[in-house]
């Protein structure tokens, strides 16, 4: 067999799914369920020069497995020899002679296949003695082997059917070799997989290997909540939300999983446990990923009708205060007769690394959203822009500049005004709806940070600014991410801003006493999961933002002195805002001065990892 993605253009190279045995193979039938292609022919192997003619019925099949075509198991059908020159209809020999001389000269010894012209007497083609003026002569031919055969997929089912003058073995034999038809009725193996994309609510990934969007992490079937009920999906697929980091409570997360079949299966089957493996790497860490929680792996059952499953108590995982803002979630899932194998447990993410692996596997899927909230679209007004950073790494082996291509959509682009965009250290540039940008050559295991000051954003509440940004090498897209903004209430946004000002602080308390004292006084309102009143902010903020400046500064002295992310003037503005009584301007050079200094406090660790 071989396969084509381009609609039959071209076709790969093919694949032999009969045995690797000698033999004549003829009459194939073909028929497709759930992305397997099964087949069903007659097979001579069994034959030998003194009985040329036993034959029996396979069946085979071919799939794409991790981006390969792939033979399956073939199956002998009939586990019996058919001497087909032997045939019968109620004990004649080729009752209506043959259509072909060949299929009689063929054959062991003499066979009386055809008739003499002008009357019917039999005649042998191989030595014809028929009276004079008469010629042995083809006719009609019935039964026929071949004219009753077929494959047929359905339900859930393969049916194969096929015309033997040997009855199967574990049937009766049959009289006289008498050609009867017979049928083999089979229950398909059930191919389960996690969605890697979803365009829309009809345009979504249905299982292909490998998958056939290059961004396989910004809209697939596995995301993050912090509470443990599914949302309802918007436009196909769950949005989710970014994981929460903290002490206790505070970096509670649940993973959910939603897991489709690929094709439906057949309604005398019984329930198929799918269990869900859920993984999670500290990307901007350096991190491979390790299981997410100490917890059961959660099952889905799924029944004969059901064609797609989502969890529906979210698989609880914790997320420490000191990670990085850049996790990245995966599912693996594994059912019977298809384990989900090789696991991506202690690999990393990166097209170097587990990348390639998820997107030929269907049954793993990863989800990377960073969402950049603000309050009310407002931007911050004097205060400036909300921020967002990313953080690029190399793992390929040579060193090599990484272009950055990224997209918004052109209705999402007008809700932007003086967004910024470019690499630490280097110089920013207008966020564009479409547009490029080029990280400077990295060496093997190195890294920059992607800084984008979102400026001033509108959008309702819940409702996702996507930009989404495709790692190119050599061409092709190899990886990937989304940063998102999106607008959140000002007291609920406040409590996450907490959250944040206690886990950067977390990250330096091992080396700077004033940070650890500033993470304990951060405490208690970091562990607040309800929303705070901006007045309480206000009042905490303007009693602890030189506190938390002179930090940054301390962190920029002990790292060189260079301060390629901006800290100073973050400081200035954080410490500015702290004095006024706008409490949504707090809030945004709050928010950018924290992710400025969790990007410095990521690269520094990258830094150090690469001396050592």
């Amino acid at each position: 067999m071989a396969d084509s993605t381009n609609g039959g253009l071209n076709f790969g190279v093919p694949v032999a799914v009969n045995a690797a045995a000698t033999g004549t193979r003829y009459e194939p039938w073909i028929g497709a369920w759930g992305g397997v292609a099964y087949a069903g022919w007659y097979d001579r192997r069994t034959a030998t020069a003194a009985a040329v003619d036993r034959t029996r019925y396979y069946r085979s099949s071919a799939s794409v497995v991790h981006g390969a075509l792939t033979s399956g198991t073939e199956f002998d059908l009939t586990g019996a020899d058919d001497p087909q020159c032997s045939g019968t209809a109620s004990g004649i020999a080729w009752p209506c002679g043959t259509r072909s001389q060949s299929d009689a000269t063929s054959c062991n010894g003499p066979q009386l296949a055809g008739f003499c012209s002008g009357s019917p007497t039999r005649c042998n083609f191989a030595a014809p003695a028929c009276p004079v003026g008469q010629t042995c002569q083809t006719f009609g031919g019935c039964p026929k082997y071949g004219d009753y055969n077929t494959l047929a997929v359905g339900g859930g089912r393969l049916l194969n059917i096929w015309a033997s003058g040997a009855a199967p073995a574990d049937l009766p034999p049959a009289a006289n070799n008498n050609i009867r038809a017979y049928v083999a009725v089979t229950d398909l193996p059930q191919e389960f997989y996690v969605r890697d994309w979803t365009d829309d609510a009809t345009h979504f990934d249905r299982g292909n290997e490998p998958s056939t969007h290059g961004d396989f992490y910004s809209a697939s079937d596995v995301w993050n909540q912090t509470h443990d009920v599914p949302d309802a999906p918007a436009g196909g697929y769950t949005v989710g939300m970014d994981a929460q980091r903290g002490p206790g409570a505070a970096g509670d997360n649940f993973a959910f999983a939603r897991v489709s079949r690929r094709a439906p299966a057949a309604s005398t089957v019984a329930g198929t446990d799918v269990t869900l493996h859920f993984l999670v790497s500290d990307f901007g860490a350096g991190l491979p990923f390790v299981a997410a929680g100490g917890a059961a792996d959660p099952t889905l059952t799924f029944h004969a009708a059901d064609q797609t499953i989502t969890l529906q108590n979210g698989y609880p995982w914790h997320l420490d205060m000191t990670a990085s803002t850049h996790v990245c979630l995966l599912v693996e899932i594994g059912a019977p007769g298809d384990p989900g194998l090789p696991t991506l447990d202690g690999n990393s993410p990166g097209a170097g690394a587990g990348d390639p692996i998820v997107l030929a596997d269907n049954n793993k899927a990863q989800r990377n959203l960073w969402t950049a909230p603000g309050a009310g679209g407002g931007g911050g007004g004097g205060a400036g822009g909300w921020m967002a950073h990313a953080v690029i790494r190399n793992d390929q082996r040579e060193a090599m500049q990484i272009p950055l291509v990224y997209r918004i959509p052109r209705d999402l682009f007008k809700r932007f005004e003086g967004a910024t965009i470019g690499i630490a250290g280097g110089e920013m540039q207008p966020l564009r709806e479409r547009g490029e940008i080029v990280v400077p050559t990295l060496r093997h295991g190195e890294t920059r940070v992607l800084l984008v000051n979102l400026g001033r954003f509108k959008s309702e509440p819940g409702e996702l600014l996507p930009i989404e940004f495709s790692e190119m090498i050599g061409g092709r897209v190899r990886n990937g991410f989304t940063i998102a903004a999106t607008t959140w209430p000002l007291p609920r946004l406040i409590a996450w801003l907490m959250r944040e000002h206690f886990a950067v602080m977390t990250r330096l308390a091992g080396t700077d006493r004033a940070a650890a004292r500033e993470a304990t006084a951060s405490e208690k309102l970091a562990a607040q999961r309800d929303d705070i009143d901006p007045k309480v902010y206000r009042d905490y903020l303007a009693g602890h933002a030189k506190a938390a400046a002179a930090i940054a500064a301390r962190f920029v002295r002990a790292n060189g002195g260079k301060d390629p992310f901006g800290l100073g003037p973050a400081s200035t503005k954080l410490i500015a805002a702290a004095r006024g009584n706008d409490a949504e301007a707090l809030a945004a050079a709050h928010q950018a001065f924290l992710d400025l200094l969790d990007a410095a406090i990521t690269q520094a660790s990258w830094e150090r990892r690469k001396e050592q």
